[in-house]
């Protein structure tokens, strides 16, 4: 797609980075590819999926360690790397020597079907895939990478982080070996906490997140033949046509009640809320990525102060974790401030985290004075 050098990748990043007082660090060009891999879609049919590859340009033959990075909730089909090119995350790590993978996930970018968001197997499926073909495209220039692996993301990226480690660890073990993983403020307790969360009768500052949930899970799980069975009117025809990949999440918002548990019949919120068996509830603890035991190091990362999606997504997860013996494990639980505001500090800190595991491959060492 096309290529930045270290001094323009500096002069890009020196005003998203001066408010954290931390060294950029970046030795390293970077060009970038644009990638259309085969993948399978929710129902194991095969598909095309699409991404970007940041490769750092150098002479040095040491392998390099390979970055996947999961991008944050999006619903407009084009507001992905494949399109859009260079980002903060692609300059930042390809500049600092990761070779990194950012895959746009089923739905987004090339894919045309809709996205299953807060699904977990393909939603791990679409990553390990892209790493793949990440790691094929590097083949084939003769760039060398090496066995460190790591994964990292934020919000729903930090929800595919998790359910692409999960599945690594559970399915792919004589193929990949996560070195480290470092999901942030992910949505990992779908069937308690988001739940709750959705179904209470007050204001929730991006109500979107639930119409996008409940359409995905229909295409996946056929919740219902008609929307009008689920959606009361005007909802039941005005929000699926939005979620068509053409239009953004403010668009949703802009006709959403400000309460979202208000966009359904009053008796499926009675029949959700009274009946745990409910296909949506089923379908949403089927897609919890919270209850495993990681074998690689971990460190869960949020802001306490987070109004999207809350901490106890993370404290719930971590506790999971060292109730059944997970060693390795880690958490990063400060006031940041909110979901969006804590996005920037809560992926750095993640970064710091990964690079104590990384086997030297520069010339340069990284200290943020953080640890």
């Amino acid at each position: 797609m096309e290529t930045k050098t270290a001094d323009e990748i500096i002069s890009e990043l020196e005003s998203d980075f001066s408010e954290f007082d931390i060294p950029l660090d970046i030795t390293y060009d970077v060009s970038l590819y644009r990638i259309e891999y085969h993948t399978i879609d929710p129902h194991a049919v095969p598909t095309i999926a699409s991404g970007v590859l940041a490769v750092p340009l150098t002479s040095q033959s040491n392998p390099r360690p390979l970055f996947s990075y999961q991008h944050g909730t999006v619903l407009k089909r084009n507001s992905v790397s494949s399109v859009n090119g260079f980002d903060v995350v692609s300059m930042w790590l390809g500049g600092r020597g990761f070779i990194t993978a950012i895959p746009d996930f089923l739905g987004l970018g090339v894919s045309e079907m809709m996205h299953p968001y807060m699904v977990s197997i393909p939603s791990a499926t679409a990553v390990v895939d892209m790493i793949r073909a990440g790691r094929y495209l590097c083949d084939s220039m003769d760039v060398s990478v090496s066995d460190q692996l790591f994964l990292s993301g934020y919000s729903e990226g930090g929800y595919v982080t998790m359910a692409a480690h999960k599945y690594i660890e559970a399915e792919l073990t004589e193929e990949f070996e996560v070195t480290a993983s470092a999901p942030c403020a992910g949505p990992y307790d779908l069937s308690t906490v988001m739940f709750d969360l959705m179904m209470m009768p007050e204001p929730y500052g991006s109500p979107y997140y639930l119409p996008y949930t409940v359409l995905a899970y229909n295409d996946v799980y056929d919740l219902f033949d008609s929307p009008s069975e689920f959606f009361i009117s005007p909802y039941d025809t005005l929000l699926p046509p939005l979620f068509d990949g053409n239009h953004s999440g403010n668009e949703v918002n802009n006709i959403m009640p400000a309460v979202p548990m208000d966009i359904f019949l009053p008796e499926i919120v009675e029949e959700v809320l009274s009946n745990p068996d409910h296909p949506l509830r089923q379908a949403l603890q089927e897609n919890d990525v919270y209850p495993w035991v990681p074998h690689a190091p971990v460190t869960l990362l949020h802001s306490i102060d987070d109004e999207l999606v809350p901490v106890e997504n993370t404290l719930n997860t971590y506790d999971y974790f060292m109730d059944h013996g997970a060693e390795n494990v880690e958490i990063y639980v400060e006031n940041l401030g909110g979901h969006g505001e804590a996005a920037s500090i809560l992926l750095l800190a993640g970064v710091a985290w990964i690079d104590e595991f990384l086997i030297s491959f520069l010339d340069v060492t990284f200290d943020y004075g953080w640890n």
